[in-house]
């Protein structure tokens, strides 16, 4: 890991140097940092690689990137306990879905649903993260071969969700399918 860091810091350097500071080159080297750093379990320094990433996004308007990296960053700061944080970093995500075509929207409105269900859970509100995890699970059942991975990890979130709120028999059939 200690490698890939060098390398992504070298290359965040050069694109630095060459690149106007709102380039996207910059933010995709600034998420893979963030990616890298989530990876490691170091929430805090991933939120400040994905949010410099944001703010070169957003001088580009709406994009896919811009949606994916709000979604990323609001992981990030849902791991560093910033709920407060989080919570505006995934409804801006959420209201930006819209203007995206829908084919992107779809492809990234079940990770911002699972996100919203993390955070509702996090919070304390059972019931949120539950209808938000049903959402997410309606969405890729309805396209599961486009993204098999997908409904696997949305059918995890699911289960784990009934583990926390007790109910053991619906996190067993949600794992068996």
């Amino acid at each position: 890991f200690d490698a890939a860091r060098a390398a992504l810091e070298r290359s965040l350097a050069l694109r630095s140097a060459a690149l106007p500071p709102t380039h996207r080159l910059l933010a995709d080297s600034r998420h893979k940092l963030g990616v890298l750093e989530m990876s490691l379990g170091r929430p805090d320094l991933a939120a400040g690689h994905f949010g410099r990433a944001v703010e070169g996004l957003r001088a580009g308007g709406d994009s896919v990137e811009l949606v994916a990296t709000l979604g990323d960053l609001s992981a990030a700061l849902i791991a560093d306990g910033q709920l407060a944080a989080a919570e505006q970093q995934l409804s801006d995500a959420m209201q930006r879905l819209p203007r995206l075509r829908p084919h992107e929207a779809a492809a990234l409105r079940g990770d911002l649903l699972l996100r919203e269900a993390e955070l509702a859970q996090r919070l304390g509100d059972g019931q949120r993260a539950d209808a938000e995890l049903a959402r997410a699970l309606a969405l890729r059942r309805a396209a599961p071969a486009a993204h098999p991975l997908d409904l696997a990890a949305t059918l995890a979130a699911a289960a784990d969700g009934h583990l926390a709120a007790g109910r053991y028999v619906e996190a067993m059939a949600t794992q068996r399918e």
